[in-house]
């Protein structure tokens, strides 16, 4: 220790075992809750089937992942609403009003080698910023070698800016507390477990568009 006037302060010693913990991971975030971290990639994606989105990486602050993919775009080309409203939603609570599809480098993880390798992809640079969000649990049965099974899906409840707490609608209001996100913690809960339907359409079939310049003097920031 070392004593400065009437102040003291700690000495430090290397614990190795610390050092190898700070660029670990955690895991996955496998339950409904808020979370503050940050979005580490947004990258566009396209389903099978044509409908568009952005697949969003979130690792939070106790360096938990979470992979997301909000759908913006039906695969008819018409807007998604409600994942556009999301979008929006992330937008405001990262403080941007604009994104732009980027060719960048992504660590992914690559189901074919089980192991993350570094793939080449379309950016939203912008998206790529400190947030708070909220996931739900969304269980849902697959089948894989003829067995049934539970896949712990996670969706995005709600955004909210992580050095706040409020959310988009009260930036957008210039609330001056935050409130929305304690009630959405009061009611959010897990989803029922989505049954197992052997013949079932492309669920990926959701997004949305952008009516930005409308509310341009609406956005303080």
């Amino acid at each position: 220790r070392c004593v400065k006037g009437n102040t003291m302060y700690q000495s430090y010693s290397l614990d190795p075992n610390m050092a190898r913990q700070a660029d670990e991971k955690s895991g996955r975030i496998e339950e409904t809750g808020a979370f503050t971290g940050r979005i580490k990639y947004a990258i566009a994606t396209k389903s099978h089937g044509g409908a568009e989105g952005i697949e969003l990486h979130f690792e939070s602050s106790d360096r938990r992942d979470a992979r997301v993919t909000v759908w913006t775009y039906k695969k008819d080309g018409s807007v998604n609403d409600s994942g556009m409203r999301l979008v929006n939603a992330i937008m405001t609570c990262v403080m941007t009003k604009q994104l732009t599809p980027t060719e960048g480098n992504a660590d992914v993880y690559d189901f074919a080698t089980s192991s993350r390798v570094s793939k080449r992809v379309t950016l939203f640079p912008e998206l790529q910023k400190p947030v708070g969000i909220v996931l739900q649990l969304a269980p849902e049965e697959y089948k894989k070698n003829g067995e049934i099974k539970v896949a712990n899906r996670l969706e995005i409840y709600a955004a909210y800016n992580s050095q706040t707490g409020m959310t988009a609608s009260e930036i957008l209001t210039k609330a001056t507390a935050a409130e929305k996100l304690q009630h959405m913690l009061s009611t959010v809960k897990d989803k029922p477990l989505k049954k197992y339907k052997p013949k079932a359409g492309d669920a990926a079939s959701g997004a949305a568009a952008s009516h930005a310049d409308e509310f341009e003097d609406d956005i303080p920031f």
